[in-house]
């Protein structure tokens, strides 16, 4: 028998390397990414939380492994409590959901995002102590394969547990976004009339996170010219929760335009002394505004005294390319 004095570390590695955490985060990315917007109801919204805080105090307690010569069971026991802090902490404190909002809008750019709370999403808590017991039981058997031979042994289970480690920990901080509304929102149908598109009769549905699907949506908004190749973003802008779609505050954008920026050097030279040359600064605007993709548009419905109005702007967001008004049929 051959004994290692990486031996421990070795072994935190292959607890992760089993069937059990890797399925777990497999159904956390697949939920996260899949099944919330496929099927957006009540169990889509536990699945996550039940394989977070089964991965998470595993997760936590090989990194402690790999770090440092630590003892099993103290560093199962800190994956617990960090796991159960971090996960209370966004159901019950203000602060902590603040923060957690905050660095959505900044990592994802997810604009009036708002962070639902469930009372019931603690009851996943169980799973931690299940973790705990499940990362013992595991650790053992991982420890006695160290010790009589690691190559054989523990080749396979640590390649795997590499392999947990590095997507259970990118799952965890790219699990999407809270939902905007956990209340189910019903879809609204428009009578269109206007020079946007063809006119006629649309649905307009938003998933919990504000994403949109317009049905027909050919008789709101010209189609692209073929062969283009833009990007679309359909959201609901607004606050309330369910979503009244019937009170505007939702836009479809067509298109990429960055932020014009003046020339650095647009009027830097005064003409004899006086004031700067007017072409100059008129050619600085003009080639700003051709960062934007041809068939740019950017187009909102918003309340208006006279009803509900979709309009479409371009490049130029004082200039309306088109207007078209939303009647709500019931």
């Amino acid at each position: 028998m051959r004994r290692h004095s990486q031996g421990p570390r070795r072994a935190a590695l292959s607890e992760l390397g089993s069937l059990l955490p890797l399925a777990m985060i497999g159904l956390l990315i697949a939920n996260d990414h899949v099944f919330k917007f496929v099927f957006h109801n009540a169990l889509t919204g536990k699945l996550s939380d039940v394989a977070i805080c089964f991965i998470m105090p595993l997760l936590v307690s090989a990194s402690l492994g790999l770090a440092a010569r630590i003892d099993l069971r103290w560093r199962l026991w800190a994956g617990a409590v960090v796991t159960a802090i971090v996960f209370s902490a966004l159901e019950m404190s203000d602060w902590a959901g603040g923060w957690f909002v905050r660095m959505v809008a900044l990592v994802f750019g997810v604009k009036h995002t708002v962070l639902t709370r469930d009372p019931t999403d603690l009851l996943a808590l169980a799973c931690v102590p299940l973790a705990v017991a499940y990362g013992r039981w595991r650790a053992r058997d991982a420890r006695r394969d160290v010790d009589v031979d690691v190559d054989v042994g523990l080749r396979w289970p640590r390649v795997r547990g590499a392999l947990a480690l590095a997507t259970g920990s990118l799952a965890l901080m790219a699990t999407t976004a809270p939902e905007q509304c956990g209340k189910w929102s019903a879809p609204t149908v428009f009578q269109v009339d206007g020079d946007c598109g063809t006119g006629g009769i649309i649905v307009v549905e938003a998933d919990p996170y504000g994403a949109l699907a317009v049905t027909n949506q050919a008789a709101l908004l010209a189609p692209e010219p073929d062969g283009a190749n833009l990007g679309r973003e359909q959201r609901y802008r607004g606050t309330s929760c369910p979503y009244t779609l019937e009170q505007g505050d939702w836009d479809i954008t067509i298109g990429d335009c960055s932020t014009p920026v003046v020339s650095p050097d647009a009027g830097a030279a005064p003409i004899d002394g006086g004031a700067p040359d007017a072409s100059r600064l008129l050619d600085a605007g003009s080639s700003n505004t051709s960062s934007c993709q041809a068939g740019y548009r950017q187009c909102q419905a918003t309340v208006e005294t006279d009803g509900l109005w979709f309009t479409c702007h371009g490049a130029d967001p004082g200039v309306a390319l088109c207007r078209s008004r939303l009647a709500v049929l019931p």
